[in-house]
Order: C-alpha cells, then sequence, then structure tokens
C-alpha cells in the first residue's frame, strides 16, 4: 500500500488496531474542506468505531473553507457520528481566520508586528524629525527690521490746474493727487481683498476643523464568504437537539460554534450543552432550549 492511501486510510487503520472506547480527535491544520477529504466519515462507520463511548472531535473553518457550506458540512458529520453508541460527544467548530485572523490577531498582541508601529520604526521617525530647539524655532534670533523712509512725492505738472481767476495754484493740502487716489483706491481694493481672504480662511478653518461626525465616513463592513455566511448561520441549539435524538444512548454532549470575526471584534461563541453536563451548569445569561442549555460568550473554545 502507497504512502498516499495508507494517509488516506490512517483514522481507519487506528481505529481498527486500537478498537478504542475513548477517542480524541483534532484538525488543528486543516481547514474543514481538507476534513472531509480525508477518511473521518468512512472510518466512523467501520467496525473499528463500533465500541467508541466517548469522541472529542474539534475541527476549524479556514482560508480553504471560503466557499464551503458550513451548515452542509456539519450535516454529514451528525450524520456519521449518528451511528455510534455514544455516552459522551463534545464537537467544537473554531473560527481560524479566513482572511488572515490569524496575523491580525498576532498584530493586535504584538503591535510592533505591524509596519512603521515598531519601537525600531517609532526611534526612525524621532530620528528622521528634528527638535524645535535644533531646528531653529526656539532659540535662533529674529532680525529686527529696518523701517524704510516713506518718499516725498514730486509735484508734476498733472497736480496743478488754472482756477477761474487765470491764475495757477496747486491743490496737495486740498485734494488728494490723482496717483494718492489710486494708491489709496489700491490700498482699500487690498484691504477688501484682504478681508474677503480672511473670510475665506475663516470658512477654511471652520470646515477643517469641522468634527469628526461631520466628515468622517466609516469603513464599510467587509463581505463575509459563503464559509463565514454559513458558519454564523450554525442553529447550535437545534444542532444539540439533533444529536441527542439520533443517539438514544447520549448522557452527556457539548457543541461549541465559533462565530466569525468582524472588523476586530472579540471572538464569541456559541455553546450548546445536553444532559447532566447541562444541569450542572450555572445557566448565567444563557438561555433553555428544550433539554439543551444555550449559551454565548467570549473566549475560545471549549473543545
Amino acid at each position: 500500500m502507497s504512502s498516499g492511501a495508507r494517509g488516506r486510510s490512517a483514522l481507519t487503520d487506528v481505529l481498527a488496531y486500537a478498537r478504542p472506547t475513548e477517542l480524541a480527535i483534532v484538525f488543528r491544520r486543516c481547514a474543514l474542506t481538507e476534513v472531509l477529504a480525508t477518511d473521518l466519515l468512512a472510518a466512523l462507520a467501520t467496525e473499528g468505531a463500533a465500541g467508541l463511548r466517548s469522541l472529542m472531535l474539534a475541527v476549524w473553518v479556514r482560508s480553504g473553507d471560503r466557499e464551503l457550506d458550513v451548515g452542509q458540512a456539519l450535516d454529514k458529520i451528525v450524520e456519521a457520528v449518528s451511528r455510534l453508541n455514544l455516552t459522551r460527544l463534545d464537537i467544537g467548530v473554531n473560527y481560524g481566520g479566513i482572511d488572515g485572523e490569524e496575523e491580525a490577531e498576532l498584530s493586535r498582541l504584538f503591535p510592533w508586528l505591524a509596519a512603521g508601529t515598531g519601537p525600531e520604526a517609532t526611534d526612525a521617525a524621532a530620528a528622521a524629525t528634528p527638535h524645535p530647539h535644533l531646528a531653529g524655532d526656539a532659540h535662533t534670533p529674529t532680525p529686527t527690521p529696518t523701517p524704510t523712509p516713506t518718499p516725498t512725492p514730486t509735484p508734476t505738472p498733472t497736480h496743478a490746474h488754472t482756477n477761474a481767476s487765470g491764475s495757477t495754484s496747486s491743490d496737495d493740502h486740498d485734494s488728494p493727487s490723482p496717483s494718492s487716489a489710486s494708491d489709496a483706491d489700491s490700498d482699500s481694493d487690498q484691504g477688501s481683498a484682504s478681508g474677503e481672504d480672511s473670510e475665506s480662511d475663516a470658512d477654511s478653518d471652520s470646515h477643517s476643523e469641522a468634527g469628526p461626525d461631520e466628515e468622517l465616513e466609516l469603513e464599510p463592513e467587509p463581505r463575509l464568504t459563503l464559509g463565514e455566511r454559513t458558519l454564523d448561520a450554525v442553529d447550535v441549539p437545534a444542532l444539540a437537539m439533533r444529536l441527542a435524538d439520533a443517539i438514544p444512548t447520549l448522557e452527556d454532549s457539548m457543541v461549541a460554534v465559533h462565530r466569525p470575526r468582524r472588523s476586530g471584534a472579540r471572538l464569541r461563541i456559541r455553546t450548546a450543552l445536553f444532559g447532566r453536563v447541562a444541569e450542572g451548569t450555572s445557566a448565567g445569561e444563557g438561555r433553555w432550549v428544550g433539554d439543551v442549555l444555550y449559551q454565548e460568550t467570549e473566549g475560545p473554545c471549549g473543545v
């Protein structure tokens, strides 16, 4: 038998050889799609699995499950374990991060792993930014400007006119010269324009200083993949009750299913307990659904 064939029938071979009564199966590094491609379902239907009384199964929904219907996958697992005469059954469906969630979690725990946020980047930025004292913003003396003398205007022929008596006189002290008037008009225009600019700047400043609620556009919620949507849609209490109805010998059962994380939210786990384990657990914020105690909490999956 080739090594590939042995790999595909590894669980079947173990059950045939060991015939265990208790078994824990953890597919920690595999996507759920890959789990279904193993001999798991077929092995649970063999004679070697007939003696099982306690089974713990943990699977992960990962990046390879983007197009997987998780609900249909769990239906296949329920069908396989329902053939067994189990007294204890624990099933955990964990969310491993379909879009790099594990890397994001590392970056959250260790911020310096993110580009440009580590201690080295911080030190480099500090070295590249001159200190105000070194940049001359605080201690460099400011030169005192030399006042520019105002030139005395020289009268020109255009500034004189002949009065009604025929004599020529200058109106330098009576009315402004055309150049002075034009200068005044220019100054007035500049003052008006300056006022308009100031108002424009004030309006610009008022817009730039607007509150975040007025200017900030929220990032759209990322779209969930089929794997994430169907994982979120799993009816955990109904799944636990199906198992209890399908396995008459079942005394204790726990089904724990993650919700997919969105935008950095805390991980949430939906747990359904059946049998003695449910009766011995405080309901807390949970609720009873038939014979199943259902809870939704934060934290790592229990199985």
